[in-house]
């Protein structure tokens, strides 16, 4: 149980990584010193990995930029994974995440099958679990799904796999080579690892499940036709984060168009510094695709 800053607030559970910041943990791990929970993560993330010499300080801003996802996705999971958890216990072996999102249960099921992370800690679970039961939880779930079913494109088929991942997954599935990060791009728009079919550069909109995915490629593709010239191949060379940016119009809620998240953001220019850089005017920027418009379009 964590208690944020500022007045009024009170112990609750630390589902946030604004949590784990807040909560005061001094000591040292891998001669880096560390003051609250949140530093402790990455102090002891070097147990499992390797720093490049310098790069440490890189390493903590993807460490941030990323662990807020990574709290959010375990407490995202936490209830169809304890309602999967509890099904077993009655003989339902073979519940799958999907069923275990639809289904609920009471407060007394919950809580007899707290997670290993919160086994000591039964205060936390029960307030977790109490917020499961509540009308708010389940009047904000019933909106989520209701928004999801309107969604005009379907999601990506990435999972919690980001695209480089999904890209390792589908290669070593079907025996074939790694493919680069535009590719593993357009085969997360194309179905699951498992059954996304190879990338071809003559697929029309129909081989995608997300009309607004295929048609920010072929303005990425077009772009880069025109700067890089007619022999660049977009599967074959490195995802250019310039072709990204003015393709796609730069950065929507801090991610480009393809494969967002995938570039550091302190490495690379803005919008304006690469048409600057390249001679471009703003009239000369593509719009970036929205389903609505792709509808329209269509």
């Amino acid at each position: 149980m964590v208690t944020l800053p500022g007045e009024g607030k009170v112990p609750e559970p630390a589902c946030t990584w604004d949590h784990y910041k807040a909560y005061d943990d001094l000591g040292v791990a891998n001669n880096i010193e560390f003051h609250n929970k949140a530093e402790r993560v990455f102090a002891e993330l070097w147990d499992f990995y390797r720093c490049e010499d310098g790069k440490l300080e890189e390493a903590r801003a993807v460490v941030n930029k990323h662990c807020p996802k990574l709290v959010h996705n375990l407490m995202h999971e936490a209830r169809p994974l304890a309602v999967r958890k509890y099904m077993a216990t009655q003989g339902y072996k073979s519940l799958d995440k999907k069923a275990g999102r639809r289904l609920r249960l009471e407060k007394d099921k919950y809580m007899e099958v707290t997670p290993r992370w919160c086994v000591d800690k039964g205060e936390c679970w029960e307030r977790i679990v109490d917020y499961w039961c509540s009308k708010e939880y389940r009047a904000k779930n019933k909106d989520y799904r209701n928004r999801r079913a309107g969604m005009l494109d379907p999601p990506y088929h990435q999972g919690n796999l980001n695209v480089m991942e999904f890209g390792e997954r589908w290669a070593s599935h079907h025996n074939a080579p790694l493919p680069n990060l535009f590719v593993s791009y357009a085969l997360a728009h194309k179905a699951p690892y498992r059954t996304a079919t190879p990338y071809d550069e003559n697929d029309t909109a129909s081989a995608y499940s997300s009309k607004t995915a295929y048609d920010q490629m072929e303005k990425f593709k077009g772009m880069a036709k025109e700067l890089k010239g007619p022999e660049y191949d977009v599967t074959t060379e490195p995802l250019d984060h310039a072709l990204v940016m003015i393709s796609g119009e730069g950065r929507k809620h801090g991610k480009e168009a393809i494969a967002g998240g995938m570039f550091p953001s302190s490495s690379h220019s803005s919008l304006p510094e690469y048409k600057a850089r390249l001679g471009i005017s703003k009239s000369s920027t593509c719009k970036r695709s929205t389903p609505a418009m792709v509808e329209m379009e269509a």
